[in-house]
């Protein structure tokens, strides 16, 4: 079973249907109707069959087979929108940026070849990127990954900025104020508008400060605002202090033990006043350390003692 909708074979059907009316395709001349076209490029498009066992699957030929199938392919081109399409739609949503990427898909090899600027003969559609041969295309998105956009198919051998000169630069050009791009360093050099990461350097060095905040700048998600984080209720945060240990470091209050100190924020002898509900007064502090039993005479001081200079020695100890 094909585990597509079936929504979706309507709607291919539909788009078959017109393009047969509209080149004027005679009543019952093809070998499939509409739907089974429809139902034939999409299982391929699934499962990507071998194009000839899946025609004689339909009763169809090796030739016939490939026709059908670059005729849906071209109906639902013929679907997307145009470059400024595109980016008049992200403009009109309210998008911030989007993200220009290349993509090199493997082809058949195609025997076409030109000279490098080395003076040697290449292979136009091998491309050094993926070490094989394919097609370069050119793809825009929005920032959380939607595609919107496609360029025409390029030989492996172009790079991607040669690439987005061709298809996609000129168009970016205009609303670089209102919806810039990001791009790999491959697109570095791209002009105005076209916002490239500083390269990790191949030397053994690494990127400076500056240029590490400016890649994270880059990568900032500003499209959809991080949830603001609440605390849990019952928890209060600690004072800030400037020599005391940051907030993110300190644990809740309660049975907490704080390095070096050990203090902890209630006294045993009077956590509870009552055998069926605790105390409702502010915790003190007490030293986790031995019994009174093996203090000497001159320490057995009042707990109000020690916590007055505990209190007054906090700052300087965190």
């Amino acid at each position: 079973m094909l585990d597509v909708s079936r929504d979706l074979v309507r709607y291919v059907s539909a788009l078959l249907g017109q393009e047969r009316r509209a080149v004027g395709t005679p009543t019952s001349s093809r070998a499939l109707t509409c739907w089974k076209q429809a139902v034939f490029v999409l299982v391929w498009f699934r499962f990507k069959p071998n194009i000839t066992v899946h025609g004689a699957a339909f009763g169809i030929s090796q030739s016939t087979a490939h026709r059908y199938l670059h005729e849906v392919v071209d109906v639902l081109a013929d679907q997307a929108p145009d470059l400024h399409e595109a980016l008049g739609q992200a403009v009109a949503d309210g998008w911030p940026r989007m993200v220009l990427d290349g993509k090199v898909f493997a082809t058949d090899r195609c025997r076409i070849t030109t000279t490098s600027v080395k003076g040697e003969t290449i292979d136009v559609w091998y491309s050094g990127k993926t070490s094989g041969f394919g097609g370069n295309i050119q793809g825009l998105t929005r920032p959380d990954g939607l595609l919107l956009w496609t360029s025409p198919v390029e030989p492996g051998g172009v790079v991607d900025i040669e690439a987005a000169r061709r298809h996609v630069l000129s168009a970016l050009y205009p609303l670089a104020d209102v919806l810039p791009v990001l791009a790999d360093p491959g697109y570095r050099g791209a002009g105005h508008g076209v916002i490239v990461p500083f390269a990790q350097p191949t030397d053994g060095n690494v990127l400076s400060r500056t240029n590490r905040t400016h890649n994270a700048l880059d990568r900032v998600e500003t499209h959809q605002p991080q949830p603001r984080q609440t605390r849990r209720p019952g928890r209060r945060s600690p004072r800030p202090h400037l020599f005391r240990t940051p907030h993110d470091q300190l644990k809740p209050a309660g049975k907490t033990s704080l390095r070096p100190a050990r203090l902890h924020l209630y006294h045993p002898q009077e956590r509870h006043q009552c055998p069926h509900r605790p105390t409702r007064r502010p915790p003190q502090l007490a030293l986790d350390t031995p019994t009174s039993d093996h203090l000497n005479s001159h320490e057995q001081l009042p707990l109000k003692f020690w916590d007055i200079i505990l209190r007054a020695a906090l700052p300087y100890i965190f």
